[in-house]
C-alpha cells in the first residue's frame, strides 16, 4: 500500500527580503499560515548559510523537562560549539548592564518552562535568540505590541530588545498592511501540484 503525500506549501515573497539587508513586513492574512511561513524562511536562511535566525514566537516553545537556563543556552552551544561556561558569561554580560530584579531572574532561570509567567517566558525566548547573536531575527507581530508595552515601562523585555537587537535582518510576521519604517513584503503560496509516493 502506497500512500500519497503532498509536497510542503511553497512561498514567494514579493520584493525577496534576502536580497539585502532592513527590516521588512511579511504580510500574511492567515494566521494559521505562520508557522509554514516560519519554517519556509528557515530553510532559505538555511540554505544560504550565511548566519544565524532567531525566532521570536508569540508563543514561545520550550522543551519542558529542562530549565530555563538550559532552554536559553542549549541551542548557541549546539549551533556554535561554545563551551558552557562561555555561553554563561555571555549571558551575564548581556545583563549586567540594565535595570531589572535580578533575584527574581535568577530564580526563574532554574525553573521548568511550565513554571513561568507569560512576561518572563518572553524574557527567556528573547535571551535564547540574542544568545544565538542572530544575522536574522523572525518576529511574530504579538512581538511589537509587547515591546511597546514594555518600553513604557522600561522593563527588561524592552531594555534587552533595544540593547541587542542588531539583527541585519528583521521580518515582522503580521496581518496589517501598513508597518511604519518596515519594508513591506506581499507573502503568497501555491500548493506544489506534484505529489509524491512514500
Amino acid at each position: 500500500m502506497s500512500l500519497r503525500r503532498n509536497k510542503p506549501k511553497q512561498w514567494h515573497f514579493t520584493p525577496d527580503p534576502l536580497l539585502k539587508p532592513g527590516v521588512y513586513a511579511l504580510h500574511v492574512l492567515d494566521e494559521d499560515a505562520n508557522a509554514s511561513l516560519i519554517d519556509a524562511l528557515a530553510r532559505q536562511i538555511h540554505a544560504l548559510d550565511q548566519g544565524a535566525l532567531g525566532i521570536l514566537e508569540a508563543k514561545p516553545v520550550f522543551i519542558s523537562n529542562l530549565r530555563v537556563w538550559e532552554n536559553i543556552v542549549l541551542p548557541s552551544w549546539y549551533h556554535s560549539g561554545e563551551h558552557l561556561s562561555g555561553l554563561d558569561q555571555r549571558l551575564q554580560d548581556f545583563l549586567a548592564p540594565l535595570k531589572f530584579d535580578s533575584t527574581t531572574l535568577i530564580d526563574n532561570l532554574a525553573l521548568l518552562p511550565a513554571q513561568l509567567d507569560t512576561a518572563h517566558r518572553r524574557i527567556a525566548a528573547l535571551l535564547r535568540a540574542l544568545l544565538q547573536q542572530p544575522k536574522y531575527l523572525l518576529i511574530e507581530q504579538e512581538w511589537l505590541t509587547w515591546l511597546q508595552q514594555s518600553r513604557q515601562r522600561n522593563t527588561l523585555l524592552a531594555q534587552l530588545y533595544d540593547a541587542y537587537t542588531g539583527a541585519e535582518y528583521v521580518f515582522v510576521i503580521t496581518s496589517e498592511a501598513d508597518l511604519p519604517g518596515y519594508t513591506y513584503v506581499n507573502t503568497s503560496t501555491d500548493m506544489a501540484k506534484e505529489s509524491s509516493w512514500i
